[in-house]
């Protein structure tokens, strides 16, 4: 929904869990930067800690979110139980611009993954159960990706794009992601992955290679975290 509501920089508060109609999605616009997370004590409603968002079965739109701006996701959890099989839940294609706030902030064009925001049972035939990402980057501080399904990266697909790990679960035990390749994450295209926290775990490449991850045709670097018990 492009909506001059949301023009410029705002938070959604998610006041209750919300299951999006099957025709709806959101679009973030280029210039945009939305941060999506749950409200703050005695005024969310919901049932568990964080706000779910989820979809009605034979959800039609693809994908949930479409990001070409800023887009941050934090203390909130996307639920893909009801998506069809052929999207992921969260597609970036945002172009890379260095911008300021009013307060002098610098703000960059990507995805923002934080604190305790959950992506959950996604099953995607084709490439990234939760996240795809497409030429740009993705920056991920916290949260987790737990039983995410794809043909390549079970929870992440990353195509001539970046993306920074400096904490995550991506898998936990009796509930890690899988793909036919990078059953965790699946990078390709050249770029830079960087790897500096969090956990990649319990994981699954079902038919070809890299249980954690698959990586091809750039530069890895791994500093920290750790990466356990993925076949």
């Amino acid at each position: 929904t492009n909506d001059p509501a949301l023009d410029g920089k705002a938070t959604i508060e998610m006041l209750m869990d919300y299951v999006m109609p099957a025709q709806d999605a959101l679009l973030i616009p280029d210039g945009y930067d939305i941060k999506i997370t749950t409200a703050n004590g005695s005024a969310y409603k919901g049932e568990g800690p964080y706000a779910v968002i989820s979809t009605e079965n034979g959800f039609a739109k693809d994908p949930m979110f479409e990001n070409e701006g800023a887009l941050t996701f934090t203390g909130i959890v996307l639920n893909g139980k009801n998506m069809k099989v052929s999207s992921e839940m969260v597609r970036s294609n945002a172009k890379e611009i260095d911008d300021s706030d009013d307060e002098g902030t610098e703000v960059k064009n990507g995805l923002y993954i934080e604190d305790n925001a959950s992506f959950i049972n996604a099953n995607n035939t084709g490439n990234g159960g939760a996240v795809h990402i497409s030429k740009r980057k993705a920056y991920i501080s916290g949260g987790s990706f737990e039983n995410n399904k794809a043909d390549k990266g079970g929870a992440i697909y990353v195509s001539s794009g970046g993306l920074e790990i400096t904490g995550s679960n991506i898998g936990v035990p009796g509930k890690g992601n899988h793909a036919n390749e990078g059953g965790a994450i699946y990078y390709t295209g050249g770029g830079t992955v960087k790897i500096e926290g969090g956990s990649i775990a319990y994981n699954q490449a079902d038919t070809g290679n890299g249980g954690g991850i698959y990586a091809e045709n750039g530069t890895f670097e791994i500093k920290g975290g750790s990466i356990i018990n993925n076949t």
